[in-house]
């Protein structure tokens, strides 16, 4: 197979996972993992690029998973290699149909959209693949299936950055612009073929019933009910009941913490939060599966 020398292209995918098989692929270039969970956490309109580096990474730090001088490195270089990456031959844009992913891409289109692109901006972004049966992510490949997603990759069109910067613009406006855009009133979701799906489990993640919750924990209680009394089953079992999990299992166990610490608690947690934890519902757990 024919690339273009190492130099010349980018690849920029979600995480380590994935930016490890594309570095094993032979395909060659660079690769930058795109490592924020925007799902989570703040992300306000109105920041300049310095600011909302420095709420992403209190944000992070917050939640233990890294100290904020760590997250707000790894953001400053990676936002760094992207702003670099606009007099490239190529930048490659390699995502998935979740809305982890979804969301990255938005704010990744949003930033080219604004300045200079590379001579050509290019994407390979799957929900399926024929390998896989229930395909989850770029993580589930082999190096060797990735050579011929590249050879099919499609040049990133000017609807699609249009789209970028109207639906990354609405989700960081907050909840009602969530809904809008669910709706539809920022315009077409279409030229970006999964942002629709994933932006409808978006606003199903907002509070909603009598017991204020979204839909991952509501399956979470659901679940527990059902005989889950791991949190690693627990976040096992939640993950097969979502058409497109989008969910690390860090995450997971910070969402069930919350549960466990509100007023009333509606799960125990015994110990620390890890895989191993045995976990089980309170009498206001059982409860709200009885409202």
């Amino acid at each position: 197979m024919s690339v273009t020398s190492a130099m010349t292209v980018l690849h920029v995918t979600n995480g380590e996972s994935a930016a490890g098989l594309l570095r094993e692929s032979g395909i060659g270039g660079d690769v930058l993992a795109w490592n924020d969970v925007l799902h989570e956490g703040p992300v306000p309109a109105g920041l300049s690029a310095d600011a909302l580096r420095l709420v992403r990474a209190e944000y992070l730090a917050s939640e233990g998973w890294t100290t904020v001088e760590a997250a707000l490195g790894e953001l400053e270089a990676r936002d760094r290699a992207l702003e670099e990456s606009r007099s490239r031959l190529e930048v490659c844009l390699w995502f998935e149909h979740d809305l982890y992913d979804q969301l990255q891409l938005l704010q990744i289109l949003d930033r080219y959209a604004a300045g200079p692109r590379p001579e050509r901006l290019s994407a390979v972004v799957i929900g399926e693949h024929p390998e896989v049966d229930r395909f989850i992510g770029l993580g589930q490949l082999e190096p060797h299936d990735l050579a011929p997603l590249w050879a099919a990759r499609q040049a990133v069109t000017d609807d699609q950055l249009q789209l970028g910067v109207r639906a990354w613009r609405a989700f960081r406006q907050g909840p009602e612009d969530w809904r809008a855009l669910d709706r539809g009133e920022h315009g077409s979701l279409d030229p970006l073929r999964f942002l629709g799906a994933a932006i409808s489990r978006l606003v199903a993640e907002l509070p909603s019933g009598p017991e204020g919750l979204g839909r991952t924990e509501r399956l979470a209680i659901e679940e527990l009910r059902a005989g889950a009394d791991r949190l690693g089953s627990l976040f096992r079992a939640v993950q097969e009941r979502e058409e497109a999990p989008f969910l690390g299992d860090s995450v997971f166990f910070s969402r069930m913490r919350r549960l466990a610490s509100g007023s009333p608690a509606l799960i125990v947690i015994e110990g620390e939060p890890v895989a191993g934890a045995r976990v089980r519902l309170t009498s206001a757990g059982v409860r709200l599966l009885e409202m």
